[in-house]
């Protein structure tokens, strides 16, 4: 058996391929923003149930809350890097009890028993962690698999201007 192949007019098989990486790679950028956003986001319902459950909210100011925050600290092309949480340094309001009532803490007013960490932000990590890349890369998945191929993912577009509406639903 005799097998051939010949590569002819690769340049535009180039470009397009040039156009889905640039594609992917918005795609998986902007889920692992929506990740941190979620996780942000579970935090401070995390947050808002433990001060339910251990102090009726009674110290609630939800000033820590607002606190918690996800920020990009590097957005290079081929790299993003973010932090979820707390910075004191931004929400210098909140420094004297960001930690504490994460990690807990002692009463200092005789009391023997230490108050209890609400570790908001571990559980949120914990409960998100586990089906993260899976729902990063279903997202890439839905990019790949779309009917008119990978053409002008590198614009945020599913489909071109020209697709009938019926097909892109």
């Amino acid at each position: 058996m005799k097998l051939q192949m010949e590569i002819k007019n690769i340049t535009p098989v180039l470009k397009n391929i040039g156009y889905a990486e640039k594609g992917l790679t918005r795609v998986f950028k902007d889920s692992f923003i929506m990740e941190m956003d979620k996780m942000r986001d579970l935090a401070k319902d995390k947050l808002e149930e433990a001060s339910m459950g251990y102090t009726g909210k009674k110290y609630w100011t939800g000033r820590l809350q607002e606190a918690i925050a996800s920020i990009i600290t590097k957005n290079v092309p081929g790299a993003i890097e973010g932090v979820v949480g707390v910075d004191v340094g931004r929400n210098p309001d909140v420094e004297g009890y960001a930690v504490p009532v994460e990690l807990g803490h002692e009463t200092g007013i005789g009391e023997t028993d230490p108050v209890p960490g609400y570790f908001y932000m571990e559980r949120a990590f914990l409960e998100l962690s586990p089906g993260m890349l899976g729902r990063i890369t279903k997202m890439l998945g839905r990019v790949v698999r779309t009917p008119w191929g990978l053409r002008n993912i590198a614009k945020g577009q599913w489909a071109p201007r020209s697709t009938p509406k019926h097909l892109i639903q």
